[in-house]
């Protein structure tokens, strides 16, 4: 990529892909971000919500949730785009527009167990406790999929006991 300045955008696009694949999150966001200034206008919506998650797991918050705002600009958001932005406004402290983004997704996808423990959380912060152990209870009774789904479960079972 160095010997040719005239490489296609798209190369830029699917080595960013691959990195954040791979785990190589920093890599990832350099060559998503080389890509996004090549392509302008012509950027892929998938690059904002790829950006969008690897800000998230940088801690970037302003900088994901500024990702995701732009997926949900250029297309219907997804429960999934939805979710990274309640963390990512829970993140920064925002907790009615957290709230508002997973009530959202809830409604798309009620039966994610992100969705309903994320809301669950929000809803403790901010004081709803009937709310609070609705969502506890109901994330309590979702089947895991993955062990990070197994320890939500777990969590969500200490607090309604």
């Amino acid at each position: 990529m160095r010997l040719s300045p005239n490489i296609l955008a798209d190369s830029y696009y699917y080595l960013g892909v691959c990195l954040f694949q791979k785990g190589e999150i920093n890599e990832a966001i350099k060559f998503l971000k080389i890509y996004k200034g090549r392509a302008g206008l012509e950027t892929r919506v998938e690059v904002y919500r790829l950006l969008g998650r690897a800000y998230l797991q940088r801690h970037k918050l302003q900088k994901a949730l500024s990702c995701f705002k732009r997926v949900g600009y250029l297309e219907k958001p997804t429960w999934d785009t939805l979710l990274n932005m309640g963390v990512a406004y829970f993140g920064l402290d925002r907790l009615e527009k957290a709230r508002d983004c997973f009530e959202r997704a809830r409604q798309m996808e009620p039966g994610s167990l992100k969705v309903v423990y994320n809301l669950a959380v929000v809803y403790e912060k901010l004081g709803l406790i009937e709310k609070e152990k609705r969502m506890y209870e109901k994330a309590s009774q979702l089947r895991p999929r993955t062990p990070e789904e197994e320890t939500l479960i777990q969590k969500a079972r200490e607090k309604i006991k």
